[in-house]
């Protein structure tokens, strides 16, 4: 599933793992250390540091600025249960 998600996107090996970083990364930029600790469920916030969230140079934010992602619309589940 990731390797066809991938390669949708133009990325040519996604793992698990990278999208940990990038989804600890952002949320970095929106929330405290400590709250990307609890979420990623580490012991310590040394290790979101040091492993998980990493600096993004200004040009690529203010390049990801200028992607327009729809919004969801959060009144309805993700997964319609039976």
């Amino acid at each position: 599933m990731l390797k066809e998600a991938g390669k949708g996107a133009g990325v040519a090996r996604v793992t698990h793992q990278m999208l940990r970083r990038t989804c600890s990364t952002y949320m970095a930029q929106l929330t405290t250390v400590k709250d990307v600790q609890a979420h990623l469920r580490h012991t310590t916030a040394k290790t979101t540091l040091d492993h998980y969230i990493k600096s993004v140079p200004e040009s690529v934010r203010v390049r990801d600025t200028k992607v327009e992602i729809p919004a969801r619309d959060l009144s309805r589940p993700i997964i319609a249960h039976p």
